[in-house]
């Protein structure tokens, strides 16, 4: 058994690759320039939900060597000691990862109230505009102005779409109908990468009016 915390591979990765290669029998691994830039290409400290404490480390690194140390004393002793303790760890990582989804959840609520109030400040009260937010802003999000769904069909937000040249079609055919501006929430940056053309025909025909973290917001009139 090898215990290794997860936040070790990002702060010695060197060293953490070497007792690994050595605990599979294959310590020429831990030399191996491939093998070392392969697990470095691999890890994204992104995906770490939860970080372990440094008390709960050490008990659990304690409760291991002691096993370790005198294995025929500890280990009719150490399954439920053992257990109790994962289950100590896994509530505390439960409590965590609460706080967290509470703090997003704060956090999304506040940057939806912001955006709201910026496009109330360059969408006028009563004029179509094009929302694209990926159907996640809600109903209520400037309910007193006519936010058209992208892409929509019979009213009703119908998914991205297929492609960039799909994308501009729809944008002048809302536009052709009325629509004065197409905002673009947060959740959606990804699209002007997604679909670069797209993305150029807006910048290339349109004004762009604000263009922050949460909004960007082109008139169409322009």
């Amino acid at each position: 058994m090898l215990c290794v915390q997860a936040e070790s591979w990002e702060d010695n990765l060197e060293e953490q690759l070497s007792r690994l290669a050595t605990f599979i029998g294959r310590p020429e691994l831990s030399g191996n320039t491939d093998v070392l830039e392969g697990v470095r290409d691999m890890l994204d400290a992104s995906l770490w939900h939860y970080r372990t404490s440094p008390r709960a480390l050490s008990s659990v690194l304690e409760r291991y060597n002691g096993i370790v140390d005198n294995p025929a004393a500890g280990l009719p002793f150490a399954g439920a000691d053992f257990q109790a303790m994962l289950d100590e760890l896994g509530r505390e990582a439960m409590v965590s990862d609460r706080l967290k989804m509470h703090r997003e959840k704060e956090h999304w609520t506040e940057q939806l109230a912001l955006a709201e109030s910026e496009l109330e400040n360059v969408v006028p009260s009563g004029v179509n505009y094009i929302l694209v937010d990926d159907d996640l802003f809600g109903a209520h999000f400037a309910a007193d102005r006519t936010s058209i769904p992208f892409i929509e069909r019979d009213g009703t937000y119908y998914g991205p779409p297929e492609d960039a040249s799909a994308a501009i079609r729809e944008l002048e055919r809302l536009h052709k109908l009325g629509a004065a501006f197409i905002v673009f929430g947060w959740p959606t940056y990804w699209w002007f990468e997604h679909y670069p053309e797209f993305n150029r025909h807006l910048r290339s025909n349109y004004r762009c009016l604000v263009h922050n973290e949460r909004l960007v917001v082109f008139d169409l009139k322009a």
